[in-house]
């Protein structure tokens, strides 16, 4: 049930307080390289919209995923009563589509119980349920926690190894309006950014610490649950990453190398399974047009794969469409601004190659064929490139550098 009491907002607040306090006096910022006022900035934008999420949610969508996940949530939570050993099963163990004996029942009532990916944000959510006292707020605050060291690992990714000025990685990740919705709010696109902080940040510190690869490892397992095709994506980049110090001149064939070699993987695995890639696409953009309503075939190729480029980074359900009311003229505007920004940033600076801003790019760009190849509504096409969208602005800026910085590297 959805619960928005005046004790659940009550208990939200505390969170936030709590949060807040210990981010400002437990050196959090130290470990990442970040002051702490910019972790407690990063935060309370996280937090700002995850309730800008639910709220979108609510009003345009009728609750959508998000109620979903909350409902499915408590459903778990509620199984805690009924047999504890039913609730550790649903939120530790491996789940299918066919379930038996006790389960079965919240197979039924769990929304998406059979979607491994999907069902891990409901597993959090069981967990969060157990301190938020049924209160969305809590959780939601909860969840911005829990995706904040990733996202700060990625500023100081970026900090450090791509040059940029933490003002400009703000602009990036939290001001534009379609991106900063969907990887901060309450949905998988928080955690697959963050993961991939802790992928990319421990494979190119300079200082590995054995708390790196345990935050490496954490990255690659949240990867392979969320979202496993971004390890085939990143996969190259971690190559890279491994190459880039002892053979600078070589980064860009070893980079194809590895892409190449992954590639062939993927075709022995089409071939062995005798399954076409063409019917693989298209079954997979019916089973997408039968969830959201649309006809398959209803988008121009040209569209599949930009998908009216300004209208999704300007909103998050925008379908390319010219705006038509006051928020998406607001969210067009704040777009334009930040986009300014950026552009008044690079004019000071000189294009150069710089091969791990090239490689999110090249990444980047490969995401956004496979999902305008696959997912046929428009908001799904924005959501799932959010996080790739948010590395291929940065890299594309990684290759102005100043005049004055000769270094490829950091």
């Amino acid at each position: 049930m959805w619960q928005t009491s005046l004790i659940h907002y009550l208990v939200g607040f505390v969170y936030l307080v709590l949060f807040s306090r210990w981010l400002w006096v437990s050196g959090v910022g130290d470990y990442f390289g970040l002051s702490r006022q910019a972790v407690l900035t990063i935060f309370l934008f996280k937090v700002f919209w995850c309730f800008v999420f639910v709220y979108v949610h609510l009003q345009w969508s009728g609750g959508g995923d998000t109620l979903d996940f909350f409902q499915s949530g408590d459903q778990v939570y509620r199984s805690l009563f009924r047999d504890p050993a039913d609730y550790l099963k649903l939120v530790f163990l491996p789940n299918h589509y066919y379930v038996t004996d006790s389960l079965y029942h919240y197979n039924q009532a769990i929304n998406r119980y059979g979607d491994e990916s999907t069902f891990f944000i409901i597993r959090l959510l069981a967990i969060f349920r157990l301190f938020s006292f049924g209160s969305y707020s809590a959780q939601a605050i909860m969840y911005s926690l829990l995706t904040l060291p990733g996202i700060l690992f990625i500023y100081a990714f970026c900090m450090r190894q791509l040059g940029l000025h933490i003002r400009t990685i703000h602009t990036v990740l939290l001001i534009i309006p379609a991106t900063s919705f969907w990887i901060h709010g309450l949905h998988k696109e928080a955690l697959l950014l963050s993961a991939c902080g802790m992928v990319l940040y421990p494979l190119t510190a300079s200082d590995i610490k054995r708390s790196h690869l345990i935050w490496l490892i954490i990255g690659l397992v949240v990867l392979t649950l969320v979202r496993s095709h971004y390890l085939l994506l990143v996969a190259p980049l971690i190559a890279l990453m491994y190459i880039h110090k002892n053979r600078p001149q070589q980064i860009a064939a070893y980079y194809l190398a590895t892409l190449a070699s992954i590639s062939l993987v993927i075709l022995l695995y089409f071939y062995l399974n005798d399954t076409s890639i063409r019917n693989y696409v298209f079954q997979q953009r019916d089973a997408y047009a039968q969830l959201s309503g649309l006809q398959a075939d209803d988008l121009p190729l040209w569209q599949r794969f930009l998908c009216a480029v300004p209208g999704v980074l300007c909103s998050p359900f925008s379908s390319g469409a010219w705006p038509t009311d006051v928020s998406d003229w607001l969210m067009y505007a704040f777009t334009c601004s930040a986009f300014v920004y950026l552009m008044i940033q690079i004019r000071a600076r000189y294009f150069m190659f710089h091969p791990i801003g090239f490689t999110l790019v090249f990444a980047s760009l490969i995401e956004f064929g496979i999902i305008g190849c696959v997912v046929v509504q428009h908001g799904g096409i924005a959501r799932y490139r959010a996080p790739f969208l948010c590395l291929f602005i940065l890299g594309i800026l990684a290759m102005f550098r100043d005049k004055k910085s000769k270094k490829i590297l950091n």
